[in-house]
């Protein structure tokens, strides 16, 4: 899938709720198989599409969602940290990414054009998280799911 695809995935998770570094670590992984690239790479390219857009912001749990006060290299780099001393499995470690308002809109229509294409097998977001939530192995296994290839 094309890096603007991932982010949309990213997105539409988004839209539901707050994501954690996992689910964005699993779409530039998703990114970087189908387009040759290393996974570092595609990572720090997903990061800054999705926050130089203006489709989401970076920050932490706390009261709510904290959003911190970085440039999209901080963020960057912070986030490349926690996945390089997590093996690249960051289990909820590191920090979490909200959808702006713009990001809504674009996860939302994304979402609607997701089931639109097969109503028959196509999950919906909170779907995709309950499973990436059971199935989180880090490499993309959500689209497992979703091709039939593992069944929930």
């Amino acid at each position: 899938m094309s890096l603007e695809g991932e982010a949309n995935e990213v997105l539409a998770d988004g839209f539901y709720d707050w994501v954690p570094l996992d689910y964005v670590m699993i779409g530039a992984k998703c990114y970087a198989e189908e387009s040759g690239i290393p996974k570092e790479d595609a990572f720090r390219e997903l990061i800054a599409y999705l926050l130089g857009e203006g489709l989401m912001v970076v920050g932490e749990l706390g009261n709510g969602f904290e959003v911190w006060d970085i440039s999209i290299d901080e963020a960057i780099g912070h986030s490349m940290r926690v996945l390089v001393a997590t093996d690249w499995f960051p289990a909820g470690e590191g920090p979490w990414f909200k959808n702006t308002e713009k990001g809504d809109r674009r996860g939302e229509a994304h979402e609607e054009w997701e089931r639109s294409q097969d109503a028959g097998t196509a999950l919906s977001a909170r779907q995709r998280a309950s499973v990436k939530v059971r199935w989180s192995c880090g490499s993309g296994c959500i689209r497992c799911v979703r091709w039939g290839w593992l069944t929930p």
